[in-house]
């Protein structure tokens, strides 16, 4: 077939010619199981009865009235006529109905006579001789008997005039004046010289175009529609014009459409909000979308059963082709048999996306084709399906909103019952096709395994129709046209023009209230709130007695401490949501929780994580930046081992001490452990080389890990990932600090302690003006500068317990305090800063080090000290000490509930120094190690934020990973260069 194509392709218009003809050919036959032309056997064969196309069933005519020959609708027995052929031609007035049998006509007593039995006018002589409507001289409609010779024969029968033609003599068959002829009847003609809306309207790309098609085929649908037949039949070609304009009542074809269904005789006429008339096609629902869809299908149906799908297949001119069980004969993406038995089973959501040939559309495809779809409820009754076009496929609000129901008037219909595929008749400049096809099913509230009306929707794009004269001067190749034609449906894409954008996708949803998560949002902001409020409380508790309190840096706390707390919360709110529906989709036995659809939660969930990812990334930066500001102190308590005689002045201490400290604090305020990029890195293989993304799939099946025939829920994705995320943490964390820590290494905080011990130096940090952190580093031996003889013997001292435990006095073991200090205190530290500042002399001359990163965003100077500065420091070394010593023997213990808190216990104005006992290193919190955890829920929200935006799992870990080492790096450099200014150690000693 690609070289048949091909070569056809290349012989001008007379090969395409054929080409077309080819491709209608191919479509018609039965390829596959695909059997949409086989007229024979596509429509039931109902004795007695006709064919209801809207109920797929047999149904008995009404009163007087007998199947029509096409067996697709009914007609008037004979003898009878008129509106609901309700006049009886025969008992009334002694006459026969006319061959149209619409109107009363008389036999003309002379060449005919009226038969009782038969109801009908008789020739006297049968023998070449027919039966001919015509009006008499007196201008009544008569049926006379006439020779064969002004008639004609066809296969040796001998036949008149069409119905409803004049038969004028010797041998003229003509129709009366203002009548046409359509299929072979005179009916009158319909004057729509007046009708707007010989036009097509493509509102996606702003245009609209007069339609010759319209104009020349209109006529023939109103005028046939018009004409008056019994049943629907009539007008289905209209029907399909109106479908084709896409249901829009100021054009043409449905304007006439709407005004057959509320002004036409007989049976087929009705008043708003009728939906099923009798003479007309069902194209229309009269009644808001809520009332529709709600009506239920009163049938359970469970995970393992298919839902039982009918459709009826109609051609351009209306005439029904087949009515089958739905496969992917009303998708136009190829889908393969599998995935759409997948999707019709319950529960089973799918999406299949694919592309369409512009090339096929524009030349190659047959005329579009028409559907109705039905639905089976438990009595085995087909069901209507209804259509929306061009609207929100998963809006779950159809079945779920609050909102009250307004009814529908004609100009505001939105469900329809006919639906097409793509149209390439219109309009000889665009094509329009289907985009996305939607089959939403919603599952009744508060009953089980109960759903109701599902609605198909379609949402139509305009692409313009290729010319024949790019077809020809374009080189194509055979790999080009690989395609499979079983209906002449542009199923497959030709590589070379640019495929088309189409999708199908069958969704089954559950009530998620937007009730529920707006009162769950509002008691979150309420939560936030008076978090936040408590802690700005105990914050500015710790700061009530400072006489230069800021309210602006209260405003400022406040909002940073609201930040963290609705960060929280919301993604406590989305984990908890989205885990249960992912245990209980997964887990469930009956259909009770289904999933809600992408379109719904995308949007709202979409901006619940951007939303905690920004607060969180607003609180983790206010907190580096805390640490890269705070003041931080070295105290030596070193004291000289004697004097120089010779100079009269004491031995120096040892700077290199003070210097090694800074140096060990300057590598653990930036340390972070490995658990966050393990955790990333753990979490990505679980998903994506171990197969478990397969638990993601929108189908209720937790067996399963394929991928093939669903799509991954973006609900499950998150619930997966917080599962596996939390799940490694929790492992890693147990690993860190119940066995790597205790037994094969020392926890860096822990080492930090024992480091400031045996140099004998503490340690003051101040992230706040009067509140801060302190560890004690006085050692338990006389002195740390010594050799390396002397340094194991007194080792060994502590370690047989000759010597005092390590501690700030006494039996007092704790090495770690919260501070408060007096207003003395602190404006001597703030005052000794100033002079430092004043007295510190920065060169100019810059540090080449190209390899040291923070070079780029600050080059580091050298820091020389005068005489003054010195002298500033050692008073500053002096009045720590004196404070330490005098504090020494009052210090406290916090209750866990000022621990929880935050808050500083006895807090009034004027109040001493204080020291509280830091049992649970909370000093650690001026390191980057106490916002791990933020750190790693920071990673997770920036991870699924990205993930639920795009869909790939490489792309947000890469994101995630990128976020936390940028954070840990400007740590490390913002950090060293706070370090170097606040200790007066030149920073080209941190190592």
């Amino acid at each position: 077939l690609p070289t048949t194509y091909h070569y056809l392709l290349t012989e001008g218009v007379r090969g395409r010619k054929m080409l077309q003809t080819l491709l209608l050919v191919t479509s018609s036959l039965t390829v596959g199981g695909w059997d949409w032309y086989s007229r024979t056997t596509a429509i039931p064969t109902c004795v007695g009865k006709y064919f209801e196309t809207r109920t797929l069933s047999c149904e008995e005519c009404p009163t007087n009235m007998e199947p029509h020959n096409n067996g697709l609708q009914c007609r008037c027995k004979a003898g009878f006529a008129g509106d609901g052929c309700k006049t009886d031609c025969v008992l009334e007035f002694g006459m026969v109905s006319d061959s149209n049998r619409l109107n009363c006509s008389i036999c003309d007593g002379t060449t005919t006579t009226l038969n009782i039995t038969s109801r009908e006018c008789e020739c006297d002589n049968t023998l070449g001789k027919f039966l001919v409507d015509h009006m008499s001289d007196s201008n009544q409609q008569t049926k006379s008997c006439l020779s064969c010779e002004n008639g004609v024969v066809v296969n040796g029968i001998c036949t008149g005039c069409f119905l409803s033609q004049e038969f004028t003599m010797p041998d003229t068959c003509t129709c009366p004046a203002n009548t046409t002829v359509v299929s072979g009847v005179c009916l009158p003609t319909l004057n729509i010289a007046s009708v707007p809306g010989a036009s097509v309207s493509y509102q996606d790309i702003g245009r609209t175009i007069r339609s010759d098609y319209l104009v020349s085929e209109a006529v023939k649908a109103a005028t046939k529609c018009n004409g008056g037949w019994t049943g629907p039949g009539g007008c289905q070609y209209l029907t399909n014009l109106c479908v084709l304009q896409l249901y829009d009542l100021s054009q043409g074809a449905c304007e006439l459409y709407y005004e057959h269904l509320t002004t036409r005789d007989g049976g087929g006429g009705c008043s708003p909000p009728c939906e099923e008339p009798t003479d007309l096609p069902w194209l229309l629902y009269q009644r808001s979308e809520r009332s529709v869809l709600q009506q239920g299908l009163d049938k359970t149906i469970r995970f393992d059963k298919s839902v039982e799908f009918v459709v009826s297949i109609y051609d351009l001119k209306g005439n029904l082709i087949v009515t089958q069980a739905l496969n992917n004969q009303a998708f136009l993406c190829e889908v393969r048999e599998p995935i759409a038995e997948h999707g019709l089973k319950f529960g089973n959501n799918i999406i299949q996306d694919c592309q369409l040939s512009r090339e096929f559309l524009s030349y190659g495809a047959s005329e579009p084709l028409f559907y109705e779809l039905f639905i089976k409820d438990r009595f085995g009754n087909l069901q209507p399906v209804p259509a929306r076009i061009n609207a929100d496929g998963d809006d779950e609000s159809l079945y779920y909103s609050t909102d009250s129901v307004r009814g529908r008037n004609a100009n505001d219909i939105s469900l329809y019952r006919r639906f097409m595929l793509y149209d390439n008749v219109l309009s000889d400049q665009y094509v329009r096709y289907a985009s996305e096809i939607t089959i939403l099913f919603a599952l009744e509230e508060s009953k089980d395994e109960r759903v109701w009306l599902p609605v198909i929707t379609l949402n139509y794009e305009t692409t313009s129709r290729l010319q024949d004269p790019e077809l020809v001067n374009r080189d194509v190749g055979g790999d080009d046209l690989i395609m499979s034609l079983p209906d002449a449906t542009p199923r497959t894409v030709l590589s070379g023009d640019g495929g088309l954008d189409s999708s199908v996708r069958i969704f089954y949803t559950s009530n998620l209230s937007r009730d529920v998560m707006i009162s769950l949002l509002i008691t979150a902001c309420c939560l936030s709130c008076a978090t936040s409020l408590i802690k700005s409380w105990a914050w500015q508790r710790r700061l009530s007695q400072d006489r230069y309190f800021n309210a602006f840096a209260l405003l400022v706390r406040l909002f940073v401490y609201y930040c963290s707390h609705i960060s929280g919360f919301l993604f406590i709110l989305l984990s908890g949501a989205s885990i249960w529906h992912f245990l209980w989709f997964k887990g469930q036995q009956t259909s009770s929780v289904l999933l809600p659809t992408p379109g719904h939660i995308n949007n709202l969930y979409t901006a619940l994580l951007w939303t905690s990812f920004s607060t969180r990334s607003v609180d983790i930066a206010y907190r580096v930046y805390e640490q890269c500001t705070m003041w931080v102190f070295l105290l030596d308590w070193e004291q000289p081992r004697g004097k120089l005689l010779s100079e009269n002045r004491e031995l120096p201490v040892s700077m290199w001490r003070m210097v090694f400290v800074a140096n060990e604090f300057n590598e653990l305020q930036s340390a972070l452990s490995s658990t966050v990029y393990l955790t990333i890195v753990v979490v990505v293989f679980l998903l994506e080389a171990a197969g478990l993304q397969g638990l993601t799939t929108a189908q209720p099946n937790g067996n399963n890990l394929s991928l093939d025939g669903s799509y991954s829920h973006p609900l499950l994705r998150m619930a997966l990932t917080i599962m596996l995320w939390y799940g490694c943490t929790a492992a890693l964390w147990v690993w860190d600090n119940l066995i790597y820590f205790r037994f094969l290494a020392a926890n860096p905080v822990r080492e930090f302690i024992d480091l400031c011990s045996l140099a004998n130096v503490s340690v003051f940090l101040m992230p706040e003006k009067r509140y801060g952190y302190y560890i004690h580093g006085k050692s338990v031996h006389q002195y740390s500068d010594a050799s390396v003889r002397e340094f194991q013997t007194m080792l060994q001292r502590e370690e047989e317990g000759a010597i005092p435990m390590r501690g700030l006095t006494g039996p007092n073991t704790a090495q770690t305090f919260e501070i408060v200090i007096d207003d003395d205190l602190s404006e001597f530290l703030m005052k000794t800063r100033n002079h430092l500042g004043t007295e510190r002399m920065v060169t100019t001359q810059s540090v080449n080090r190209p390899t040291r990163c923070y070079d780029i965003f600050g080059r580091a100077s050298r820091n020389i000290l005068t005489q003054e500065a010195l002298k500033h420091l050692q008073d500053l070394n002096r009045r720590l000490q004196t404070v330490v010593t005098r504090v020494g023997d009052e210090t406290m213990l916090k209750t866990p509930l000022h621990r929880s808190l935050g808050v500083i216990p006895f807090s009034f104005a004027g109040m001493p120094t204080r020291f509280f006992i830091d049992s649970d290193n909370c000093w650690s919190r001026c390191t980057l190690l106490s916002l791990e955890m933020s750190l790693s829920n920071l990673a997770l929200m920036s991870y699924l934020a990205v993930d639920f935006t795009f869909s790939n799992s490489i792309v947000a870990a890469c994101v995630a990973f990128i976020i936390v080492y940028f954070i840990q790096v400007m740590r490390g450099i913002f950090g060293n260069a706070n370090l170097g200014n606040k200790t007066m150690i030149d920073d080209r000693f941190f190592l």
